[in-house]
């Protein structure tokens, strides 16, 4: 890795070309690999939290158990 990076850093003499395809490369897998860990990170916990709140809905007595249900008159 070191390597391409000396490599790519050797090839630019003249700062006016600009970027090389090593460095263009290089750039592009950087930022593919950035923004497919933060995608993974974002989902795994979005879909936690989607999970516990499905978790909440089933286990909680529906609307109608709620209203049929025998309370004490006060």
């Amino acid at each position: 890795m070191i390597a391409i990076i000396q490599v790519a850093a050797q090839t630019v003499s003249n700062p006016a070309l600009g970027m090389t395809t090593a460095g263009w490369i290089f750039m592009s897998l950087a930022w593919l690999t950035i923004i497919s860990v933060a995608v993974f990170c974002y989902r795994k916990v979005l879909q936690k939290a989607a999970e516990k709140q499905r978790r909440a809905l089933l286990e909680s007595p529906s609307l109608h158990e709620q209203m049929t249900e025998k309370r004490p008159i006060i």
